[in-house]
């Protein structure tokens, strides 16, 4: 059984999680669609430095 705080402290940590994986998400768009409209060399670091900022 959770006392109240416990479950406050879950919603709380559920919704971080989930705007994170949102940030995450909307800085990978935001990468990728710059990666997209220039150069080809640019595109490589792009999508490498999107991937260092997630791990």
């Amino acid at each position: 059984m959770h006392s109240e705080a416990e479950d406050v402290s879950i919603v709380l940590q559920a919704k971080l999680d989930s705007s994170h994986d949102r940030l995450d998400r909307d800085l990978d768009g935001l990468v990728h669609g710059v990666a997209r409209r220039s150069s080809p060399a640019l595109g490589i670091a792009g999508a490498s430095l999107g991937s260092t900022i997630q791990a």
